[in-house]
């Protein structure tokens, strides 16, 4: 027994502890990444607000030094654009020149530099920051660190436009920058043990860097650095202007990424922090949580170990209390002895209820015992004289119900013939509605018909007045087209008469010429007498000349002109002849016209005809169909009446099945009765055996 007891302690308690332990890691679990969200969301939010702040502190300084240039910028001798008088200002102010530049000077538009300080001139028309002021017109502009050719050392230059009066970017004053300041701003932010800034330039370059050995030597964009995978990301977001976060991992671990850029310039400036410092905290209070759970547990198995001692101790009682009485002598006047005030107490309690409830009932069910004893010889003679009187009134039932299987049947027959007529009447008055609305379809048809007819009708004799018009405007043409055909012979006849004249117009023109050489031998003849008659004669030779090429001309444009007409006269001709067809087709088709004509006239008068016998026919059929109506309407109601003797007969044909299979079942009932008389015996007897066996 104590052996059983501290197994089920043990089982109970392991099931608790291992609860427990799940319970604690899925708590574990979601408090670590809650935590650790919640700190790296702090995190970067933190270090987002540092890195805003001094890269707007580096803005603020990179604006200070582009206003150092406006002392320059905005003199009125620089505004001029004259390069002689801004060099002879530049020579008188030199002490003018601000400290936080390294160099500074004016860049005239060919590139080449004029040195506030004691520097040696260059040509920088190269260099981006030119490039950026005087070609695409920026007023000011920082441009990345470079190697000053002046100083040997890596600056970046800060430039401002010089504009004259008329706003046009004559040159621009430039000054190099150390990167000491930025470099200072960069080593100043701190968060945590290992957290660091850095700044990119626009290139990838390390411009600033905690690491001084990679600064204006490592690029981001460009180099490779061995055991390192994210960085280059995280570097072309940075150069492009981005204001996020990000991660990447070397050796050193996985490092938090935060970056903004630089306004003004094209730089970056990122805040690095080691994912592990992020993680630290929450790794404290992770550890917390479990120890804190674990003294939970410990105190809480304690606990549990007492008072399930505490509980099992009574219960041992209340085991061998129910065990005596299932293995002793059944004795029910058996009670438990255990006052108690909790649940072991009323269990106790509910335990002797129980008892004394069953030594009632155990009581009572031996009375029933010795009752039912005597009830058995009188219920065994009851149920036999029921099987016979059930037996009996199974053969009256059978009988009755042939005699309603008879009248059935004929009831049948009869609704079945009914129902054949009622269908034939149905078939007639569905051939009388079909034949009425055919008659109704024809009678609409014919009238739709009569109305085409006289639409026809109309349109023939429009059609007629139509014909008769264009027929007498055919014969106009015919008229028209006679008396071009005489114009055009006229003409043809007159140009004949011109290519006459225009002949003998050549004949003259050729004589004249040759007249006029005679007269020019025979100036010739003459010397200097003739000199003027050999003008004259040249003169009359250019007439000649100019003459026959008029009269050639003249002579091309008639045969084109006859040309022209001989066709006109062929198309004229086809014309007249067209409107020759045109004018017999007219008067045939005005003949079909009127035949057609006379022709509607006679299908109107016919189908008027057609029209007057199909209403006597819709009238003969609408008598038809009220007489089918009556005669529906009559076998309707014998077939009502029909279905109400079918129902009839149907329910008593049901009601006598049920009689007979219910008394079928009653003798069945009977017979088990005898089988279950039988068994009560025995169970009465065998019942009276077991209650004899309880002490009461």
């Amino acid at each position: 027994m104590a052996k059983r007891n501290k197994k089920m302690i043990v089982v109970f308690m392991t099931g608790i502890s291992v609860c427990f332990l799940l319970f604690i890691s899925l708590q574990t679990s979601i408090i670590t990444t809650q935590v650790k969200n919640a700190t790296t969301k702090q995190y970067i939010e933190f270090c987002r607000q540092i890195v805003q702040a001094r890269a707007d502190e580096i803005t603020y300084w990179n604006d200070i030094y582009v206003n150092d240039l406006r002392i320059f910028t905005d003199n009125p001798v620089v505004k001029t654009g004259d390069l002689e008088k801004i060099t002879a200002f530049i020579a008188e102010n030199r002490s003018m020149k601000s400290s936080v530049f390294a160099n500074s000077f004016f860049c005239d538009p060919t590139g080449t530099t004029h040195q506030l300080g004691k520097e040696a001139s260059t040509h920088i028309s190269d260099r981006t920051y030119f490039k950026e002021i005087m070609h695409n017109g920026k007023d000011t502009f920082i441009d990345d660190p470079i190697l000053s050719r002046a100083l040997s050392s890596y600056v970046y230059m800060v430039s401002r436009a010089v504009k004259n009066n008329q706003g046009k970017t004559v040159g621009f004053f430039a000054g190099s920058v150390k990167p000491d300041t930025i470099a200072a701003i960069t080593d100043s932010i701190r968060v945590g043990q290992e957290g660091r800034a850095f700044i990119l330039a626009g290139n990838g370059t390390v411009l600033a860097h905690w690491n001084p050995d990679i600064i204006m030597k490592a690029n981001y964009l460009t180099d490779q650095f061995e055991g390192t995978r994210g960085l280059f990301d995280i570097a072309v977001a940075m150069v492009q202007g981005e204001s996020t976060y990000g991660y990447y991992k070397d050796k050193g671990g996985k490092k938090l990424v935060v970056f903004a850029p630089i306004k003004g310039t094209s730089w970056s400036l990122g805040l690095e922090v080691p994912v592990s410092q992020i993680n630290a905290s929450s790794h404290i209070v992770i550890v917390t949580i479990v120890l804190l759970n674990l003294f939970i547990i410990v105190v809480l198995l304690g606990f549990c170990i007492v008072s399930i001692s505490r509980i099992v101790k009574p219960l041992q009682v209340v085991e061998n209390t129910i065990i005596g009485i299932a293995q002793g002598d059944a004795d029910l006047t058996q009670r438990i002895n255990v006052v108690r005030n909790d649940e072991i107490g009323r269990l106790v309690s509910g335990f002797n209820l129980f008892s004394e409830k069953l030594h009632t009932i155990v009581s009572s069910v031996m009375q029933s015992k010795n009752r039912l004893s005597a009830i058995e010889g009188d219920l065994k003679q009851s149920v036999d004289n029921t099987g016979c009187s059930i037996t009996e009134i199974l053969c009256n039932i059978e009988s009755v119900s042939h005699l309603v299987e008879t009248q059935a049947e004929g009831v049948e027959e009869t609704a079945g013939a009914v129902t054949k007529i009622a269908d034939n009447i149905n078939s007639l008055e569905q051939m009388i509605q079909n034949q009425a609305a055919g008659v109704s379809e024809a009678s609409a048809a014919v009238e739709q018909m009569i109305g085409n007819i006289n639409s026809v009708d109309s349109s023939i004799v429009k059609m007629a007045t139509e014909f008769n018009q264009l027929a007498t405007e055919a014969r106009e043409g015919i008229e028209k087209q006679s008396n071009v055909n005489d114009v055009i012979h006229t003409i043809a006849s007159q140009s004949e008469m011109l290519q006459e004249a225009n002949a003998a117009i050549a004949g003259i023109a050729s004589q004249t010429n040759m007249l006029a050489m005679n007269a020019a031998i025979e100036a010739a003849h003459a010397g200097d007498a003739g000199r003027g008659f050999s003008v004259v004669a040249d003169e009359i030779r250019k007439l000649s000349e100019t003459s026959s090429e008029q009269s050639r001309t003249i002579g091309e444009e008639l045969n084109k002109i006859v040309t022209a007409l001989e066709s006109v006269v062929v198309s004229s001709q086809d014309s007249e002849e067209t409107f020759n067809n045109l004018s017999v087709r007219l008067m045939q088709t005005d003949q079909i016209m009127r035949q057609l004509r006379e022709a509607m006239v006679e299908q109107q008068s016919g189908s008027k005809q057609i029209l007057s016998a199909l209403h006597t026919m819709n009238e003969s059929t609408q008598q038809v169909r009220s007489a089918s109506v009556e005669m529906a309407s009559g076998n309707k109601t014998v077939l009502d009446e029909i279905k109400m003797l079918q129902d009839s007969t149907s329910v008593i044909k049901n009601s006598m099945g049920e009689m007979t299979a219910g008394a079928r079942t009653i003798n069945e009932t009977g017979s088990q009765l005898h089988s279950i008389s039988r068994e009560v015996s025995d169970s009465i007897k065998e019942i009276g055996k077991q209650i004899d066996l309880f002490k009461v």
